[in-house]
């Protein structure tokens, strides 16, 4: 197969746009794209995780990962902590005020996900979705 269109402007785009949908629709919270997506990222995989793992999990560097971690904790949304275990992991709780907006951030992945796939068929939105993470699990480790 050769290639006539140029996937990597495509993903490019619709990534910079997503993160401009997210962070308009939640300015009034104070969070930013990369904030409110690691907040969906504790939603998801729960509470109380190492924050190595974090960026592993995410596909995020380290450095990123902290500087996004240190403007939660700074806006009063996660807890950092010390692990009891090991004095040189932080582990990352949610808090109140997090756990407060969990829907609103929630709905506005929905609606993001609801406008980029509305008029495609679901069972073509399923098989997008299932070649994007075949795609990335082939270049993942490169």
């Amino acid at each position: 197969m050769s290639l006539n269109y140029p996937i990597g402007k495509w993903l490019s785009k619709i990534y910079k746009h997503n993160r401009k949908y997210i962070s308009e629709r939640l300015t009034s919270y104070n969070l930013n794209s990369s904030e409110a997506s690691l907040l969906m990222y504790l939603y998801s995989e729960g509470d109380g995780i190492n924050q190595d793992e974090i960026a592993i999990d995410m596909g995020l560097d380290k450095a990123t990962i902290s500087r996004v971690i240190k403007q939660l904790v700074d806006k009063d949304y996660i807890i950092r902590k010390k692990s009891s275990e090991d004095k040189r992991v932080y582990i990352v709780h949610l808090n109140d005020k997090a756990n407060s907006i969990k829907s609103i951030i929630s709905n506005t992945y929905q609606s993001w996900f609801t406008l980029i796939t509305e008029d495609i068929p679901e069972k073509e939105v399923d098989v997008i979705l299932k070649n994007l993470e075949k795609m990335f699990n082939k270049v993942k480790n490169e």
